[in-house]
């Protein structure tokens, strides 16, 4: 089909057949939606950093302070999470 053979696209049908499918409910930014969105973003960051988190500190370990018996050691042992520990971060994750 060549460029002169398509028909024009008839704005008013579409939003017609949106506003049919919709049930005529538009949708209407109010104080209270724009107050859920924000928390729904804030929400979903905290639960990807944290599930990321407890993957990772299941796989990789963590850096604990060693318990050696001079004090002035800055040394530190890396210790791992139990493997529910990564199945939980998984799980929020993908929640």
């Amino acid at each position: 089909m060549e460029a002169s053979q398509i028909p024009p696209v008839n704005s008013n049908r579409i939003l017609e057949a949106v506003s049919e499918t919709a049930g005529d409910k538009s949708f209407v930014w109010t104080p209270s939606n724009i107050l859920l969105s924000i928390s729904v973003f804030i929400l979903a960051g905290f639960a990807e950093i944290g599930g990321g988190y407890m993957v990772w500190a299941a796989i990789r370990g963590r850096s604990v302070p060693s318990n050696d018996s001079d004090k002035n050691s800055s040394s530190t042992v890396l210790k791992r999470s139990p493997w529910w520990f990564a199945l939980i971060g998984s799980l929020i994750l993908v929640a």
